[in-house]
């Protein structure tokens, strides 16, 4: 994988299956949410993230609750270094 024209990591290409076709049509209705698929196997998480820029050093994602209640779940923040 290439990130900024680095090789970082590595990645795998592979052809979708079914089982992957029928979790993306479950997941292509849901807007934001956690919760458990009925297979009940798999669960999911999809937030909806509030970007925040302090300088072009240093941004900030803070995952928000859709309810209205105050607060965030989670933030990640990103520094240059």
């Amino acid at each position: 994988m290439y990130c900024n024209g680095k090789k970082v990591g590595f990645a795998v290409k592979r052809e979708m299956t079914k089982t992957d076709v029928v979790f993306l049509r479950m997941m292509k209705y849901v807007s934001v949410g956690a919760g458990v698929v009925p297979n009940g196997e798999t669960l999911y998480l999809r937030p909806k993230f509030e970007r925040v820029t302090g300088s072009s050093d240093s941004e900030a994602f803070h995952m928000v609750n859709p309810d209205g209640s105050c607060g965030q779940e989670l933030s990640i923040f990103l520094l240059r270094s």
